[in-house]
């Protein structure tokens, strides 16, 4: 499905954008690809703990594990956009973008690196779900992502809507799966509790 969809949307923005748009598009993804760098692989050691406290009960640790992760998420995300923020002017003189669409562009960096910085720890939750052997569960939820980004991408360009119009739905795509999955995990282990004063440098 993820192979199909994403030939389609291929084919529907690059036919449907003009070429500096489609190409920070398509800038703008990698960023968010290559943010999911600053994860460190704790979305795997969620995965395994979860796993492995989990089977034990010992939601009190499991509690300190998973706060802490998130904390470490939250603050990696607050930094990473804050300081693409300050510097969104330089990046997009950086990407040479023409001046017509500078400050439109500069707009949606912006907007853009919000929406990841806010997207980017509750990305732990689909890892949760797997570590609670729930991957039908995550499955699902990813594939729902995926078809409301076709979908989205489609309305945009049958309806002609403009380009911070598609980046902001793109962003809603990968934020409501999310909280989604955040909602089916923490309602399947209610004894768990996320708080920032359960932050342990010995779990980190």
């Amino acid at each position: 499905l993820r192979m199909a969809l994403g030939l389609v949307t291929f084919r529907l923005l690059f036919q449907s954008l003009s070429p500096e748009q489609f190409g920070f598009w398509s800038l703008l993804w990698a960023i968010f690809g290559y943010g999911i760098l600053l994860d460190f692989g704790l979305g795997y050691a969620a995965q395994k703990r979860v796993a492995e406290l989990s089977v034990r009960k010992d939601w009190d640790q499991l509690s300190r594990v998973l706060s802490t992760i998130l904390c470490f998420h939250i603050v990696s995300a607050i930094v990473a956009a804050s300081i693409g923020f300050a510097f969104s002017d330089t990046l997009v003189d950086f990407f040479q973008v023409s001046p017509a669409n500078h400050d439109a562009f500069r707009h949606i960096l912006q907007v853009f690196l919000v929406g990841i910085g806010v997207a980017f720890p509750l990305g732990v939750f689909p890892e949760i779900l797997q570590g609670q052997q729930r991957i039908t569960t995550a499955n699902n939820v990813a594939m729902v992502s995926m078809l409301a980004n076709f979908a989205v991408v489609a309305t945009c360009v049958f309806f002609k809507l403009s380009f911070l119009t598609l980046v902001v739905l793109a962003l809603l795509c990968i934020l409501i799966p999310y909280v989604s999955a955040a909602w089916l995990a923490m309602r399947h282990m209610p004894e768990v509790r996320i708080r920032f004063r359960n932050f342990s440098r010995a779990a980190l």
